[in-house]
């Protein structure tokens, strides 16, 4: 019908919001018909997300589990935009796997890594570092995997 407008639900999966690592399980969509070329709104102070302040720093956290097997999560907080690297190295300081080289929003960012290097191949027991690198800060933490 020409004009009226629509609530239109979206189940999604695996889709992050920009400026949030959560992936929202239900979103509601406005829009108007019949123009198609409308731009579409997300709504998301509606549901729950977003109602968190912002990080007032740059942090890293420690990994979690430490140890682990096969999985661990590493989270960080970034207080505005930056252009954000997070990777994993070996006790010898190699470069093992980059987690994420990208211009990230300001939030809370979660990470898991999988124990595997750049090339999907699992890597053996023993210490590695993560370093996050978000403009001019720099972190650097230790995990022990136990395979």
């Amino acid at each position: 019908h020409e004009g009226l407008p629509a609530t239109i639900t979206f189940w999604l999966d695996g889709v992050r919001l920009p400026g949030t690592s959560m992936a929202p399980d239900l979103l509601d969509v406005s829009c108007s018909y019949p123009d198609v070329n409308n731009a579409v709104t997300f709504n998301t102070s509606e549901m729950g997300i977003g109602d968190d302040p912002l990080p007032t720093a740059f942090s890293l956290a420690q990994n979690y589990p430490n140890p682990f097997n096969p999985t661990t999560r590493i989270s960080f907080d970034l207080p505005e935009q930056a252009l954000t690297k997070l990777v994993v190295y070996n006790i010898l300081g190699q470069q093992v796997n980059v987690l994420t080289n990208r211009h990230m929003n300001a939030g809370h960012h979660v990470f898991d890594w999988n124990g595997l290097d750049v090339n999907g191949n699992s890597v053996a027991s023993g210490v590695y570092f993560y370093e996050l690198r978000a403009d001019d800060f720099v972190a650097k933490k230790k995990m022990l995997l136990l395979r």
